[in-house]
């Protein structure tokens, strides 16, 4: 485990090629940040072995040798983990603005768009109070439908342009939501390296 751990560590490729879980025959490229994780998810998660390795210490004491291993392992990535938090933060940074300029045009058409549903509400209901339309659901909304489509034309064109805006914001809400839960994984790692290892305190990160 230890030897896979290091190699993993020393991996100067940009890429790392693993087994599918679920299709054994598949292989997955892990790359770029992703990589970064992927290792910080491994390397971390030896540290749970740790306790476990320390009470074995008194019967095999090369033990204590891997035990280091795994501790310099981690020792080694905790900056890397750092910086790529601070990466990620200024992408979500980056996307919080572009969200902004988004809702900028957004929110009036949100409302806009609140208003013009109000209105065909209104009318599906003038319909469905209205003799042959009683208790006839897909009726009462199609005859809604043509009469709000005849009354606002211009919603048709209004809707695109909305569906088109609301698309791009839900786009970078999207993005923004990956990169905050990549943050909370990246954290969660550094926080158990801490744990388990305070002196990485003392370390500078670039």
């Amino acid at each position: 485990m230890v030897e896979g751990l290091e190699s993993l560590l020393n991996e100067e490729e940009k890429t790392v090629v693993i087994d599918s879980y679920f299709h054994q025959d598949n292989r997955i490229a892990i790359t770029g940040h992703d990589l970064i994780r992927y290792k910080g998810e491994k390397l971390s998660g030896a540290l749970d072995f740790l306790d476990k390795l320390k009470v074995l210490i008194s019967i095999y004491s090369d033990i204590n040798f891997y035990i280091k291993r795994i501790m310099k392992c981690n020792l080694s990535i905790y900056p890397q983990l750092l910086q790529e938090i601070a990466w990620n933060k200024g992408e979500e940074k980056k996307y919080q603005e572009q969200l902004e300029e988004i809702l900028v045009e957004w929110r009036p058409m949100s409302y806009k768009n609140q208003k013009y549903q109000e209105r065909r509400a209104l009318i599906e209901n003038e319909v469905a109070a209205e003799p042959g339309f009683v208790n006839e659901i897909y009726k009462i909304k199609r005859e809604a439908d043509n009469r709000f489509n005849a009354q606002y034309p211009e919603y048709a064109d209004f809707y695109r342009l909305f569906t088109d805006v609301d698309d791009r914001k839900r786009k970078v809400e999207r993005i923004i939501r990956m990169i905050q839960a990549a943050i909370k994984e990246l954290t969660n790692y550094v926080l158990k390296i801490k744990q388990h290892l305070p002196e990485v305190e003392t370390i500078k990160v670039a």
